[in-house]
């Protein structure tokens, strides 16, 4: 289960440190816009279904808090809202991919542990340095160390013996190894990540990028008027919703959200 880690920022209403000038207040215009935009989110986001909590945010934006110079219009006014599943049933399952990802996660084990062959050519190997080991320790305890240190030397180079038929072996698999791990990766790309979280985030008069909509696999995106970012305007060019989590929870949100009032913005 993935946790949606969130820091949930207004950012209309965040006080800039870069405001070295101080701040204008919102014109006549904006701030007409402000309430249409406040009255309308506060009235179409919605409240925590049963056994649902709101964790933080809130359906009402902050008032844009706008640095003096600011041209008219340059304002973007948003809000999220983040819910927590409180006790969450069992989550659907994909039973046909998780048992192909089973299938071949077990075969990559499988790939990973050295043929008894080759274990027995290994044990004959370290059967060898031990013996060396042994002669070394004695040779030691006879107070003749450079024929220790030369036993010593002698079982390290056997020990590579071991270590190389290790390699040699994981070498001759490891393509069919990366062909099932991309295999793995393709199917838990079309997976859903589950979380008991659920994210909204509603947007009016996007300046940066303007999502598509789309029913995503993680995010449900519906954007309503302008498809280009809006650079300045006093009415509202364009609405931008978004629902993010497991994708049965995002359906329970969806139909608990007054669409109708957030395309009615778009004039």
């Amino acid at each position: 289960m993935k946790k949606l880690t969130v820091y949930l920022v207004v950012l209309s209403g965040l006080l800039r440190a870069d405001c070295l000038d101080g701040f204008r207040k919102l014109t006549a215009a904006e701030k007409k816009m402000y309430d249409q935009v406040a009255a309308a989110f506060g009235a179409a986001l919605p409240q925590p279904p049963e056994s649902w909590r709101l964790s933080n945010g809130t359906a009402t934006p902050a008032q844009p808090a706008l640095c003096a110079g600011t041209a008219p219009g340059d304002i973007t006014i948003s809000t999220s809202m983040l819910f927590r599943y409180m006790n969450p049933p069992k989550p659907r399952s994909f039973p046909q991919e998780e048992a192909e990802i089973k299938r071949l996660s077990d075969e990559i084990t499988a790939l990973q542990v050295v043929p008894a062959d080759l274990r027995k050519q290994i044990n004959e190997v370290q059967a060898r340095q031990s013996e060396k080991r042994r002669a070394s320790m004695a040779a030691e305890k006879a107070g003749n160390k450079d024929e220790a240190r030369k036993l010593r030397g002698e079982a390290d180079e056997i020990s590579k013996g071991a270590d190389k038929i290790r390699k040699d072996y994981l070498a001759s698999v490891d393509a069919q190894i990366k062909e099932r791990e991309a295999r793995i990766k393709e199917l838990r790309s079309k997976l859903p990540d589950y979380s008991t979280e659920i994210l909204v985030t509603a947007t009016a008069n996007e300046q940066k990028q303007v999502p598509a909509a789309v029913k995503g696999l993680n995010e449900d995106v519906y954007a309503w008027g302008s498809k280009t970012p809006v650079k300045a305007a006093t009415t509202v060019q364009n609405v931008i919703l978004k629902i993010k989590g497991w994708p049965d929870y995002r359906e329970i949100f969806a139909g608990r959200i007054d669409m109708a009032k957030l395309s009615g913005l778009v004039k």
